[in-house]
């Protein structure tokens, strides 16, 4: 049946045609859904204190299961800031390393490098707080 309008209402459609439009919204969506949920990341319940670079990165790697690549010499004298509450490894990251002239990055197999910021040379040193 058609309306006065001339166009065809959900219910007088064919079946067929209902599926097909059905399908093609499906053929949208899931690369959507698909592309945000490989994009997520987990979140972890963290509690990291106040410690060497070092050895925070070893309370991460606890916590979470990641592995990490670094530099023992560059990490071992200088202050991690502490990581409570649910983060990703790399906004935990973040926070740990902020103002250590420390940065982080992740690599295509899902390992955590640690680094020298390219600008920054030093950072806040066990020693500067013990005294």
């Amino acid at each position: 049946m058609h309306h006065r309008s001339g166009r065809v209402t959900e219910g007088e459609m064919p079946a067929r045609f209902r599926f097909v439009r059905w399908l093609l919204a499906v053929c949208i969506w899931i690369p959507l859904f698909a592309a945000n949920a490989q994009d997520s990341k987990p979140a972890y319940d963290l509690q990291i204190p106040q410690l060497t670079v070092d050895l925070a990165l070893e309370q991460l790697a606890q916590q979470t299961g990641t592995q990490f690549l670094f530099s023992y010499d560059l990490v071992k004298t200088l202050e991690a800031n502490p990581v409570f509450g649910r983060y990703t490894v790399m906004d935990a990251m973040d926070i740990m390393l902020r103002d250590t002239g420390l940065s982080s990055s992740e690599t295509q197999g899902g390992m955590v490098t640690v680094s020298q910021e390219p600008s920054r040379t030093g950072g806040r040193r066990k020693a500067d707080h013990e005294n």
